[in-house]
């Protein structure tokens, strides 16, 4: 009977010191306002905007809010995030909209790989792991990561693996006064740089059912809510045709079941007036530098003018491939 008790003791032991770093970890990751392992999470919730950008880094590193403001007299944030792609911004937009007013237009950058499974972007949500108990979306995202993960987050000091170090690091970094979310790349391609690699040619196969679930999600809130939901596809170096035009053609089958959605094509390929081997307005093959972006961003707030003061009616195709480009 002893041996019972020391067992049942030490296991309460163990689950209050579990619960007490939990709760000592989360309460300092929350003071994080910094940093791609949460801290950026943490700046996004608390911004009230009223055109939110999402994506990965070819959202952060395209889109510039202070062009937007300038253009289309609203406030903008670009939440979007360095190796993290379609989960991230649905989870992140599921926490934001819990503690913010609707905006007036969600702005999501796709890239080609952005409605496929994969098994690395579940793996990256991880970042979420403090906010395991604040979101069903959030837990149903991380709970696909293994089959045991459900279990694991029973531990509450489990939701700080990997991220001790940053958040000791990050509590002593704060964003600028006028940080955006906007990150500039400097540097250019050399001319002689090859094109991007030949693309898959997509198929409506490809679209992962959880992907579909949070898009449907994220539709449905635009819809009661009223905000203008835009996707937004940028260029890339000398990018394949044959690739660009079947993803598209997808996207416009995929988006006939969303009238409030709206595909906003700003790629090399409908543009190669601006794009085509403009090697000086790329930092790599599939990355604008600060002057692309500028560009880039300036094409994006004309086409979002015209959508957004246009009587709030939704233009008669759900894809636009053609914008005014201001020189």
């Amino acid at each position: 009977m002893r041996r019972v008790f020391l067992i049942m003791g030490v296991a309460a032991l163990i689950v209050i010191m579990d619960r007490a770093l939990g709760a000592g970890f989360g309460w300092l990751y929350r003071k994080t306002h910094t940093g791609e392992f949460g801290g950026l999470i943490n700046d996004a919730l608390s911004r009230k905007t009223q055109v939110l950008l999402l994506g990965s880094s070819r959202m952060r590193h395209h889109v510039m809010p202070a062009v937007l403001n300038s253009k289309l007299s609203l406030t903008a944030y670009n939440a979007g995030m360095d190796g993290q792609d379609f989960l991230y911004a649905m989870m992140l937009f599921d926490l934001w909209q819990r503690s913010n007013a609707p905006p007036k237009a969600i702005v999501l950058n796709i890239d080609p790989e952005s409605f496929e499974r994969s098994e690395e972007e579940l793996q990256r949500a991880g970042v979420f792991s403090f906010y395991y108990d604040a979101s069903p979306l959030v837990r149903q995202v991380l709970n696909q990561r293994s089959r045991f993960e459900c279990l694991k987050f029973l531990s509450r000091a489990y939701r700080a693996n990997g991220k001790v170090l940053a958040i000791g690091w990050n509590l002593f970094s704060h964003p600028a006064a006028n940080f955006d979310g906007f990150e500039p790349l400097t540097g250019c391609l050399s001319p002689q740089t090859p094109g991007a690699p030949r693309e898959t040619i997509p198929t409506t196969t490809e679209f992962w059912s959880l992907k579909v679930q949070c898009f449907n999600r994220l539709a449905d809130y635009c819809r009661k809510h009223g905000t203008r939901l835009f996707l937004v596809e940028g260029p890339r170096y000398r990018e394949d045709p044959r690739a660009h035009e079947a993803r598209v053609n997808v996207l416009s089958k995929f988006l006939a079941g969303y009238p409030e959605a709206e595909l906003i094509d700003l790629c090399t390929c409908t543009h190669p007036e601006v794009f085509q081997d403009k090697a000086e307005l790329f930092r790599d093959g599939t990355h604008l530098n600060a002057h692309g972006a500028e560009i880039f961003s300036t094409m994006l707030a004309e086409a979002l003018q015209t959508r957004l003061h246009s009587n709030g009616n939704l233009s008669d195709s759900s894809i636009t491939r053609t914008v005014t480009i201001a020189h």
